[in-house]
Order: C-alpha cells, then sequence, then structure tokens
C-alpha cells in the first residue's frame, strides 16, 4: 500500500541471513525509494509453468522467491526443484473486473452487519446490495427462504440461524473462532485455524483456548514427521496462543470477577507451560515465560 503521491509505502519484506541462507518469513516494512532495497525489491519474472502467471524473484537474491503456503503463509525461499513445496506463480488480474469474483459470503456479511444483530430473512431478501449481486453478478432470482437456510446451516461456524424467528446474525470473529476450534478434528485442524486468526485470537473463550492448548501442548515428538507446511502452522499457532493468552484470560474476567472457575484458569496457565515441550525453541521459551 503506497501513500498518494509518494514512492514508497508499506512493502513485503524479508531477510535472508547470508551465513546461512535458507528461507525467510515475509511481513510488512515501510520503505520509500531506494531503500532497503536487499529486503523489499522482487523482480516479476514470467512463470516457465503457467502461461500469463508470474513468479516474483528477490531482486538480490538470485533463486530466491516469493512462495505461498498455503492456507495463510508467505515465504521468500529457493523454488524450482521438483520437491520444493509451496506456490510460486501468480496470475495478475485487472481491478476492473475483479466484481466478478465477489463472492457471496463478502455481500452477506456487510449487509447483516448492518443491522447490528439479528436479521430476518425477509429484510435480507429485500436488501438492496443482495438484490444488485443476485442481478447483476450471479444473473438469476435472489435466493428464497429454505436457499438462504441452506446457506447459513452450511455455513455455522460464521452464521447463527434461528428457525424459530427465521433470522440470522453474524458470529463475532472470536465467537467464529472458537467454533472452529471447538468442531476441530486434529492439531493441524486447530494449528491452521489460530495461525490464521487475527487479532480475536485475544479475545477467545477460555474452553477454546484450553482445547488449542490441550493439542498443541502434546505435539513435540511429532514434528519430525511433518511436512513443511504443517510444522509452519504448528509453530505459528504456538507462539501466536501464547502471546495471546493475557488478553485471553482477561476476557474471562467480567469487572475483575472470574466469568469461568479458578481452576480453569490454573489447567490454562499449566497448559502453557508445556507448549513446545520440556526443550522448546529459545523465541518459544521466551513466549512461554512472557
Amino acid at each position: 500500500r503506497a501513500a498518494a503521491g509518494l514512492c514508497g509505502g508499506l512493502n513485503l519484506s524479508f531477510y535472508i541471513d547470508p551465513m546461512n541462507p535458507k528461507e525467510s518469513e515475509v511481513g510488512l516494512e515501510d520503505a520509500r525509494k531506494g531503500e532497503k532495497v536487499d529486503k523489499v525489491n522482487f523482480i516479476a519474472v514470467t512463470s516457465p509453468a503457467y502461461e500469463g502467471a508470474f513468479r516474483f524473484e528477490a531482486a538480490y537474491r538470485r533463486g530466491y522467491y516469493l512462495i505461498f503456503l498455503p492456507p495463510n503463509h508467505l515465504r521468500v525461499a529457493p523454488f524450482g526443484s521438483d520437491d520444493d513445496v509451496g506456490i510460486a506463480d501468480f496470475a495478475l488480474v485487472d481491478f476492473g473486473i475483479m466484481f466478478r469474483f465477489i463472492e457471496m459470503e463478502e455481500v452477506l456479511q456487510p449487509a447483516v452487519q448492518a443491522y447490528q444483530g439479528w436479521v430476518t430473512l425477509a429484510d435480507l431478501r429485500r436488501d438492496k446490495n443482495i438484490l444488485l449481486y443476485f442481478s447483476n453478478i450471479l444473473q438469476k432470482p435472489v435466493w428464497d427462504f429454505e436457499d438462504f437456510i441452506t446457506y447459513f446451516e452450511g455455513h455455522w461456524e460464521t452464521w447463527e440461524f434461528n428457525k424459530e424467528t427465521q433470522s440470522v446474525r453474524l458470529r463475532p470473529p472470536e465467537e467464529k473462532l472458537a467454533q472452529l476450534l471447538m468442531s476441530a478434528r486434529s492439531v493441524d485442524d486447530v494449528a491452521g485455524t489460530i495461525a490464521g486468526a487475527k487479532e480475536e485470537l485475544g479475545r477467545l473463550p477460555l474452553p477454546a483456548a484450553a482445547k488449542a492448548l490441550v493439542l498443541l501442548a502434546a505435539v513435540a515428538h511429532e514434528a519430525d514427521a511433518l511436512d513443511v507446511s504443517k510444522m509452519i502452522n504448528r509453530i505459528a499457532a504456538q507462539k501466536k496462543i501464547l502471546a495471546s493468552l493475557a488478553g485471553i484470560l482477561s476476557a474471562a474476567t467480567e469487572e475483575g470477577k472470574l466469568k469461568v472457575p479458578i481452576t480453569d484458569m490454573l489447567d490454562v496457565c499449566d497448559l502453557a507451560c508445556a507448549v513446545g515441550g520440556a526443550a522448546p525453541a529459545a523465541d518459544l521459551l521466551q513466549a512461554r515465560q512472557a
């Protein structure tokens, strides 16, 4: 994102240690034109694999490319061998046709949020933005009640539907996150969900946080058998939930009074001390002790 009329702004940034040239995490860093070129400059090169696509090679680190590791990680790493993981080929889309790719969720969420609570299906079917989406983008009649009900019940982690009142509400981000964690079936599901979470993680309800900690605290012995993407997710999830624990515990109180039993609070603290195992990495140990 560049400031209007100025070169620079926030750039994708990375750092490759010359003494240990492996992959790098990608962050955002402010840099004006000509500044930090070894960390923020990329060269767009034609993809050898897909027509019309590009790869973004680090300008001062030949053979290192911007890599997407699904579902939510960016890295700068060597790429080109058959066994390399991640996605390095990107297609550029004309902003003018972006609206054609708008999904149902992107239309429904702001429409429901405008009501600041529950909204009836009848009101949704009359919403002007929803009507325009069906008319101009989908080019079909607006859904009937049954179609909306099927959609909301199929996306239960995002929407709460009330059959009696035929109304729906959008779950707050921390409630959606809790729904996903409580329904997760594996540690990789938990790790991927937490790795992709934002500030809502600091407001996560304690029961969901406890479940996540139980799984994340018990996976150290499996680490060697994981692929790169799963390993990254687990490490990121461990760091993020530990860093958010103060906010999670604070959210479990109301006006200085506990909303959950004190034993539950103590159990969560014990679980936090077990994340990473008996010999955690230095940065994880620091997060555990914070």
